[in-house]
């Protein structure tokens, strides 16, 4: 699962699995990925768009789930509301990293 490149920015690429195919860090890892379709599979979704969608979803909530964690931790801060949606930028003690 790929994500928008500001992310590397203010997630940890610890945090991140790298993809060669892709030459970048995604969210979800190899196994992630074949897990979920899995999980699709055994549960009727069997058409590729569908599963796709799947996994885009989950991918968000993970990168979610990274924010928040960075977040609470005060290592990323909100910097404004875009469509309903927080826009994060490194904390200033992180940024200088």
């Amino acid at each position: 699962m790929s994500h928008n490149p500001l992310v590397n920015r203010i997630i940890a690429a610890d945090d991140l699995h790298y993809d060669a195919r892709e030459g970048r860090f995604v969210s979800l890892s190899e196994k992630e990925v074949d897990e979920i379709i899995t999980k699709c599979l055994e549960n009727g979704l069997n058409e590729a768009a569908q599963i796709h969608k799947v996994v885009a979803w989950v991918g968000a909530l993970r990168i979610g789930q990274l924010l928040y964690r960075s977040f609470m931790a005060g290592q990323v801060r909100v910097t404004g509301i875009h469509d309903k949606e927080p826009l994060f930028a490194p904390s200033p003690l992180n940024e200088a990293s």
